[in-house]
């Protein structure tokens, strides 16, 4: 799974009035789903990211970093290719707004009017202008912010649950299994599985005809149990990724999600041996939160 849940870039905005489910009514929705080539949409995308990190040997700073950001983006994104999965994997966005606020000051990241190719090449995201790579600055805020397809491994309805009909008010438990297999390959972590576990809940329905909206909420905490590409003997204190999503879904799994909001809070402890003997301290805190919604 990539910082973003899946969704699929196809518009609808749906505006709908009370309804309420009879007892036996179960609805099977899909979270993930299916790109149509062709589809533009209208979207504002509100993204954040906070990191901090320090080592400590000997009461002695060998590193500290502490990075921050937030943007806002309003987009037209149209389809232009899938994969045999449907997850979009070439956008073209135009862009309306775009800007990053960092250290105190905001900037306009791209201009009004200006077109970026998106896309998905092998495991990596490709953003271009005019067949020119983005600056390294905007590549690191359009990543998190558009979700492209991936080729990996797992199923995100069977991880979050969402493969089977459920009724307006229940809780049913994640399958941890299908979640971990869902994380991208990039993931600096190993998880420990036993330890792994979440909920979603079904908190209402809305709408009627056509037009039901099933609004989903959903909570995970993962314990971390290793920072892969770490040097031998590197221990993992107490450590874990709290991720919770919510969002609107329609019914009518060909209509696209309406809005989502995701945050994933990862917290690391751990001790690095050094040449001398000592170990070093180290921690890690990383906030990522991304919002969007379709507009007409």
């Amino acid at each position: 799974m990539k910082y973003t849940t899946s969704l699929a870039l196809v518009t609808a905005v749906v505006f709908a009035s009370s309804f309420t489910a009879s007892a036996e009514d179960s609805y099977l929705i899909p979270i993930d789903r299916a790109a149509i080539v062709g589809t533009s949409t209208n979207l504002i995308i509100e993204g954040e990211e906070t990191m901090q990190m320090s080592i400590i040997a000997g009461g002695k700073a060998l590193k500290e970093q502490e990075d921050a950001w937030k943007s806002t983006l309003e987009v037209n994104c149209t389809v232009d290719k899938v994969d045999a999965k449907g997850n979009s994997t070439n956008l073209t966005l135009l862009i309306k707004k775009f800007t990053i606020e960092e250290k105190g000051k905001t900037i306009e990241a791209l201009e009004k009017g200006t077109v970026v190719k998106a896309s998905r090449v092998g495991d990596k995201d490709v953003f271009t202008v005019n067949d020119k790579a983005v600056s390294e600055d905007v590549y690191k805020i359009l990543k998190p912010m558009i979700d492209l397809g991936d080729t990996e491994n797992g199923d995100e309805n069977k991880a979050f649950g969402m493969d089977k009909p459920h009724k307006a008010g229940e809780k049913w438990d994640i399958n941890v299994d299908e979640l971990i297999a869902t994380l991208s390959k990039g993931m600096p972590f190993d998880f420990n599985k036993d330890n792994t576990k979440g909920k979603m809940h079904f908190v209402q329905l809305s709408g009627s005809g056509a037009n039901k909206l099933a609004t989903l909420q959903g909570n995970i905490e993962m314990e971390i149990k290793g920072m892969k590409d770490m040097p031998p003997g590197t221990e993992t204190g107490a450590s874990s990724i709290q991720i919770s999503l919510n969002g609107d879904f329609p019914v009518d799994a060909t209509k696209p999600v309406v809005n989502e909001n995701l945050s994933m809070k990862v917290n690391f402890n751990g001790k690095i041996p050094m040449p001398d003997g000592q170990k070093a301290d180290m921690k890690m805190s990383v906030l990522m939160a991304r919002k969007s919604k379709q507009v007409p």
